[in-house]
């Protein structure tokens, strides 16, 4: 049955909704149901999903709850996820990640003074600092690198929450497509002591896909990885031969944006990427 419920919120058909809406009504497969609403995205699903919200049914998927009300971009939840924020370092990390992505998905700027407000307490916080960047800013990049640059100088990189922080900002960055974070992304790829913030770096180039993000992941073709990376997040396997994989992870990355494949021939590829990609 959990099975199924998770194949209708990716259909993404609005006919599978009030199924999954009897699902969360009756408390069945709740926690499913509600990812799946969000899958689908219609923001119809959202007062079912604040009244399991408010209810307080089921603390432990508070999380998966406040990311659906995010996905489904519903407006009239706000009221219900400001509170949050005083909870301050009693509310754990997946919550207060999701009520800040949940804020920027519903992108409603009333709620900067509450994000300044839990920022003078948590002034550490890079979700919470991303957040009112992005919903503050018209041009968020400069601030984005700002504080990108800023978390790397304290970040510990045996922490796997401070990786994550760290990986969280540059798909933030990532999302704007602007060239403007190529040179940041394509030092992150090349110095990083972190094999997933390398990996991350890569990935984001690739989102941002313009001429100029192409032909740092066609540069990065030519240079020698470490053999020896730490691999604390973001890995159900940490791999074996570190240049190899990265020289791959590229190529991949290259073949997906471009639908071309020039192998490892960084020449060939920044001929095309001239030729064929807009600056």
């Amino acid at each position: 049955m959990r099975l199924l419920v998770a194949r209708l919120g990716r259909m993404k058909g609005q006919r599978a909704e009030p199924l999954l809406v009897s699902f969360i009504k009756r408390r069945v497969n709740t926690d499913v149901a509600a990812i799946a609403l969000g899958e689908i995205g219609d923001s119809a699903a959202g007062p079912v999903l604040v009244e399991l919200l408010k209810s307080k049914e089921f603390f432990e998927i508070e999380y998966l709850v406040v990311t659906a009300i995010g996905d489904v971009k519903y407006l009239q939840a706000i009221p219900t996820l400001t509170p949050y924020l005083q909870r301050g370092e009693g509310m754990n990390e997946n919550l207060s990640d999701a009520i800040f992505q949940a804020f920027l998905k519903i992108g409603d700027k009333s709620v900067i003074p509450d994000i300044e407000k839990y920022l003078k307490r948590n002034k550490q916080d890079t979700a919470a600092q991303s957040t009112l960047i992005q919903l503050k800013y018209r041009d968020p990049i400069p601030r984005l690198l700002t504080l990108l640059s800023a978390h790397e100088k304290v970040m510990n990189h045996s922490s796997s929450r401070d990786e994550w922080d760290h990986s969280d900002i540059i798909q933030e960055i990532a999302h704007y497509k602007d060239v403007r974070a190529v040179n940041k992304l394509g030092e992150i790829a090349e110095n990083s002591d972190s094999g997933f913030l390398r990996r991350q770096s890569i990935f984001a180039l690739r989102d941002i896909g313009k001429q100029q993000a192409l032909l740092e992941l066609a540069k990065l073709l030519n240079y020698e990885f470490p053999s020896s990376l730490t691999a604390n997040s973001g890995w159900k396997m940490k791999p074996g031969d570190w240049p190899a994989y990265f020289h791959e992870t590229l190529i991949d990355c290259l073949k997906q944006t471009t639908n071309q494949d020039f192998g490892t021939d960084s020449e060939k590829w920044r001929k095309w990427i001239e030729a064929n990609v807009k600056a």
